[in-house]
């Protein structure tokens, strides 16, 4: 961890809302009647399910669901933002953090970003806007801090936590990587996308000329991007699954039902008596859930 120290306080709070701190008897709300697995931690509830959008799922590295939901939230007024990731059109090595209630943006946000996101920003909103209530959308070690620090400052403004399935964050060098192999020089990027374009995906890089790049997604991940650029801090984690979530998402690969599934599917996890319900609430219109 590297500290400002013209900016540090020395209050001590970023030891205490680091993700390797979650006590999960502490965070881990609505323990009545949830199940456990040493797999996967407490659920309520397993689905395998896709988005009834069709231009959303095929668009979308599994399924398009944690997308369909945010819209949903959005469209019953039950959230007034939410905490997405968006590509960095500045630098599209990189990803950034966008707190919104625009419809089109979260469309934008679809598909996986392989790449480092600060979320300060976003964070500093919750705790500065309490009137607003948040959806928000991140990695486990993302939702372990934000409990965390929920628990710490008593924030009650987000109202539903959704959490990705995670083996290990590719940094930027991975990214820097794959353009090494196919001879890319990093400016001539206008931008990338690292899943979508039906299931698994493809990476697709965009050059400033117009010309285009398409790797199937299998081949580009076991080239070693996905292998020898793991972040220290992923050597350490013990939470793939997004426990602390009210909802995780996860790429259903090796699940025999989807085996031949080439638009995607989305392998999803209710964790809490909220996600559940909130699952089963959309699931009419926005969702396919079997």
């Amino acid at each position: 961890m590297h500290v400002n120290e013209a900016k540090c306080t020395g209050c001590g709070l970023c030891l205490r809302v680091c993700p390797s701190t979650a006590n999960l008897n502490q965070l881990i709300p609505e323990l009545e009647n949830i199940k456990y697995s040493p797999l996967i931690g407490c659920y309520t509830d397993i689905f395998l399910s896709y988005a009834t959008d069709y231009e959303l799922r095929f668009s979308a590295s599994s399924g398009g669901c944690l997308t369909a939901l945010l819209i949903y939230l959005l469209d019953k007024g039950l959230v007034d933002k939410v905490i997405i990731t968006l590509p960095d059109e500045g630098d599209p090595l990189y990803a950034k953090a966008a707190v919104t209630s625009d419809i089109n943006t979260i469309r934008r946000a679809v598909g996986s970003k392989y790449t480092q996101v600060c979320l300060i920003d976003a964070v500093n909103r919750i705790i500065k806007s309490r009137d607003e209530r948040f959806a928000f959308v991140g990695l486990p070690c993302h939702i372990r801090a934000l409990r965390n620090l929920e628990h710490i400052l008593k924030l009650q403004n987000v109202i539903i936590r959704f959490g990705l399935y995670c083996g290990n964050l590719p940094s930027a060098w991975a990214t820097e990587y794959l353009l090494y192999l196919y001879n890319i020089h990093k400016h001539k990027v206008k931008r990338i996308s690292y899943r979508g374009f039906g299931w698994p995906g493809y990476l697709i890089i965009e050059l400033v000329g117009g010309e285009r790049l398409c790797v199937f997604e299998p081949i580009y991940w076991n080239s070693g991007f996905g292998q020898y650029f793991y972040d220290k801090c992923c050597f350490l984690c013990a939470d793939h699954t997004a426990e602390l979530a009210d909802i995780s998402f996860a790429d259903p690969a090796g699940v025999d039902e989807v085996i031949d599934d080439r638009l995607g599917h989305t392998l999803i996890v209710a964790r809490s008596i909220k996600g559940l319900k909130l699952l089963k609430d959309a699931e009419k219109k926005w969702l396919y859930k079997f």
